[in-house]
Order: structure tokens, then C-alpha cells, then sequence
């Protein structure tokens, strides 16, 4: 990848690499990532929201860097690197090439915090780019092929939406090797079978920890994600515009129409067959899964808002597959944006301007200074509460073992937090004060707990940039 490579790709490498430490280096864990944290703390062969993988790899590097922001970026970027190769390898893009969309908000992000998605697509590449030229007529190839697929399925239970372009590259792996010198003579059904049962069953067996977990959990994971799929039945035009514009903003307000034209033109003109189609995308395994991706995808956000980072990966697949077609002027003014856009967040970070209101607690600031006045100034008889599982992640994540150990998620929700507090000394019962802050809005009459207001709003400081100031209230909660 890095043969032929121009002063600019450095330049712009160097550039890159900046403001990821920059922004990196500025803020705390943010919700998703301080939960995948604690998967690697609280090791397990599964989750209830999402397979293993992200807990394994975090327990990895938490092993041998400590627990900490560092151990748990360091792994995303490595993520994004073997993305940018396998991009490279599969389509040719040098990094100069991915700037414009990996300088986008969402690819950006994803760079820093490891979430599912960030594994799930130099995973899915990799396993599409050995399908493509592997000889499946070795065991061991196939082997190989049925446990890099499996790691899919432990990264994202989304991952079965490969399956479509899988199974297309597979067949073509197979044709092609059909046609060559060895298989000329003595063709027989066995060189399609063999191959298919024993990418099958590799794939099933290196998936054998998310079954048996789920199997001990009454497959909970199973049917959260079931009630994903067709647990909103109320269509709303409203929630698909949210959900668009949040698509067009996270990957880019001028990239993505061109490349959702781009697409449709190539859908008609595959229809109409009156001109060439481009590359033949129908034959290319990548554009049918992130077809199939977009298609669940686009269907779901008429019922829920699609959050930006759940189509990552069709979105990186579209931008590679029609990369070549989009004008280098609409490439140009899109990362003049996400240059302007990242100074600003690095700004925003770094500046020693008093942000009490613009950011506040909740996401990426002051977690640690929270716990340690919480800690430090309730009672511990008493128990802490937190509203939700979003607040519940930073707060084990920077509570010292005692705190945790008093610490509970006080919402009507069953949730991942539902099956570590069961593995808890103290009793949730017990009466203890619940944090809210003065944005949150929470449903008291669902609470299995009476509350009162005990103290006027409280403040701390983030002790590594005083700007920062947050606020909060507690309530002196006792079961109904």
C-alpha cells in the first residue's frame, strides 16, 4: 500500500493521523464505546445487543494497555488501516483516494470509537476479497474462508446480510475454477458441495460461543434483535427524513446524492439494458450485499431512526464501487467541508473557551470526576442510580470497584446491565440516590423506586480542561 506513494498521500496521512490524536486525546469514552469497554472487563461468550468479537478485542489490548482511552481506540484505528488496505487491494483506492469519504462524520468517528461496525467491514472485505481468489478445492481454503465468515457473524448479527454476496462470490470462486486446467476433466457435483459444507460448517462452529450463550440466556440476543426487525409497526414518511438526513450528514451532504444517483442510474440502465452497465455491478458479490444491506436498511427507517453508523458498511462499499464515477470537483468541495467541520471539533475541544452548555456531560466530558464526587459524597449504605444504559456504560466504566459494586440502572428496560447486576453483592432494592441531569427527562411513574429531590444542582469541573463545567441533580430514591 504504501509503494508508489506520492509526498501528498504522506502529507495528508500525517494531516489525518493529527486530528485523530487530537480528538482522540479530547474527550472521555462516549456511550457505545465505554459499553464495549466494559465487554472486554466483564469478559463472556456473548452479549445480549451484540455478539462478542468487539469484548474479546477490547479485553485484548485492555490486558496489555490497561483500561483506558488509549486501549480502547488504539484497536479502531488498527480497524481503519486494514480497512484502507483491504480497499486498496480490492479497488485499487490509495488513502488519497478515501480521504473524502473517511474525513466524513461517521467513517471519521469510527476511526476513533470501536463499535461492531468498525470490525464488521475490513472483516466482510477480507472475506469476500479470499472468496474471490482462494482455491476452494483445498480444504484448508475453505476452512480458512467458513471462520473468517463466522468472525463476521461474532461482530454484528447485521452480518447476515452478506450472505446474498457471499453465496453470489462462492459460485463465481467455483465457475472459474470449473473452467480451469484441473477441473476440465472428471467435473463432477462433489466440487461445489465439498467446499459449500465445509465453508458451512467451519462458519457454524466458529460461531458455537454466540449459540451456547444464547442458549444459557433463553436466546434473548435472538429476540432483541427479532424485535429489531418487526417491533415498530407505525410507518412514519417523518422518521425515514430524520433518518435520511442523518445518513446524508454522518457520510457526506454532497457525496451521498451523487452516490445514490449514481446508483439508480446503474439499477435502470441494468433494467433497460440499453447501455453498459457499470463494471456489470450485478456480478460484483460487494454491490449485492450492500444492495440487500440498503434495501433492510431504507425499509426499516420509515418505522425507527436508522442511526448513522448502521450502514457503515454498504456505505464504504458504494463509495468504493462508485468512487471512479464521482466528479473530482463534488470530491473536492465534500472534503473541503469535512476539513472545516473536523477544525472545528479539534477547536471546539481544544480552545479554552467555557463550554458549560454546548457539550454537555452526558457524552463526552467530566465521567470520571462524576464518580469520584458520587463516590465520594453518598453515603455507602446507600445504593447510586443511573436512568439509563447509556449512563450506566460511563459509570461502571469510571466508578472505583466499590462504587460499582452500589451502582444500578433504574429504567423498565432488559438490557446487558439487567444480567451483570444480577452478578452483584449489594441487593438493587436497597434505597440510594439517582443522578439526573438537568436535560434528562425521566418517566418516575415507570420506576420501581419513589423519589424526591434531595440537593439543588450540583456542578463539577473536568479537571483536565476546567471549561468544561457540568450539572446535575440527585434524588433520594426508596422502593415504592
Amino acid at each position: 500500500m504504501l509503494k508508489n506513494t506520492s509526498w501528498a498521500e504522506h502529507l495528508w496521512s500525517a494531516i489525518f493521523l493529527l486530528f485523530w490524536v487530537a480528538v482522540a486525546a479530547g474527550i472521555d469514552l462516549g456511550a457505545d464505546e465505554a459499553h464495549y469497554l466494559l465487554y472486554g472487563i466483564f469478559l463472556d461468550w456473548s452479549y445480549f445487543d451484540h455478539p462478542p468479537l468487539v469484548g474479546w478485542i477490547q479485553s485484548f489490548f485492555s490486558y496489555f494497555l490497561g483500561v483506558n482511552s488509549l486501549s480502547a481506540r488504539i484497536p479502531a484505528l488498527l480497524a481503519t488501516l486494514w480497512t484502507l488496505y483491504e480497499l486498496h487491494i480490492v479497488f485499487n483506492l490509495s488513502f488519497k483516494n478515501n480521504l473524502p469519504f473517511l474525513s466524513t462524520l461517521v467513517p471519521f468517528s469510527l476511526s476513533i470509537f470501536l463499535l461492531p461496525d468498525t470490525l464488521l467491514l475490513p472483516l466482510s472485505l477480507f472475506s469476500f476479497r479470499l472468496l474471490k481468489k482462494i482455491d476452494l478445492s483445498k480444504t484448508y481454503a475453505s476452512i480458512l474462508v467458513g471462520i473468517i465468515i463466522g468472525a463476521c457473524g461474532l461482530t454484528k448479527y447485521t452480518a447476515i446480510f452478506l450472505l446474498p454476496g457471499l453465496i453470489l462470490a462462492f459460485f463465481k470462486n467455483v465457475t472459474w475454477q470449473k473452467k480451469s486446467h484441473q477441473f476440465q476433466e472428471n467435473w463432477s457435483l462433489w466440487i461445489w458441495i465439498k467446499p459449500a459444507l465445509i465453508i458451512t460448517l467451519s462458519g457454524l462452529v466458529t460461531l458455537t460461543p454466540l449459540f451456547l450463550w444464547n442458549a444459557q440466556h433463553d436466546w434473548i440476543s435472538f429476540k432483541y434483535q427479532y424485535l429489531h426487525l418487526h417491533g415498530e409497526k407505525h410507518f412514519n414518511v417523518l422518521t425515514f427524513l430524520k433518518s435520511l438526513s442523518m445518513q446524508w450528514l454522518g457520510y457526506g451532504i454532497i457525496l451521498v446524492p451523487a452516490m445514490v444517483a449514481i446508483i439508480l442510474v446503474t439499477l435502470l440502465q441494468l433494467k433497460s439494458s440499453l447501455v453498459q452497465p457499470l463494471k456489470s455491478p450485478w456480478s460484483n458479490p460487494l454491490f449485492l450485499s450492500a444492495l440487500v444491506m440498503s434495501a433492510y436498511f431504507v425499509h426499516r427507517s420509515f418505522y425507527t431512526t436508522t442511526l448513522p453508523h448502521w450502514p457503515l458498511l454498504p456505505w464504504y462499499f458504494f463509495w468504493a464501487i462508485t468512487f471512479e464515477k464521482i466528479s473530482n470537483r463534488l470530491k473536492k468541495i465534500q472534503f473541503t467541508i469535512n476539513f472545516t467541520i473536523l477544525t472545528l471539533i479539534v477547536l471546539i475541544i481544544w480552545l479554552p473557551v467555557d463550554m458549560k452548555h454546548m457539550i454537555n456531560l452526558k457524552e463526552v466530558k467530566g465521567w470520571p470526576q462524576l464518580l469520584s464526587y458520587l463516590d465520594n459524597n453518598i453515603n455507602p449504605d446507600f445504593n447510586i442510580f443511573f436512568s439509563n444504559w447509556s449512563y450506566g456504560s460511563r459509570a461502571n466504566l469510571y466508578a472505583s470497584s466499590n462504587a460499582r459494586e452500589r451502582l444500578f440502572i433504574l429504567d423498565a428496560r432488559f438490557d446487558q446491565f439487567d444480567i451483570w447486576e444480577q452478578k452483584k453483592i449489594r441487593d438493587k432494592m436497597k434505597p440510594g440516590y439517582l443522578v439526573q441531569f438537568p436535560e434528562d427527562s425521566i418517566n418516575w411513574e415507570e420506576l420501581p423506586f419513589k423519589c424526591q429531590l434531595s440537593s439543588q444542582l450540583n456542578e463539577i469541573s473536568d479537571t483536565k480542561f476546567k471549561k468544561w463545567k457540568h450539572q446535575f441533580y440527585l434524588h433520594f430514591c426508596e422502593p415504592k
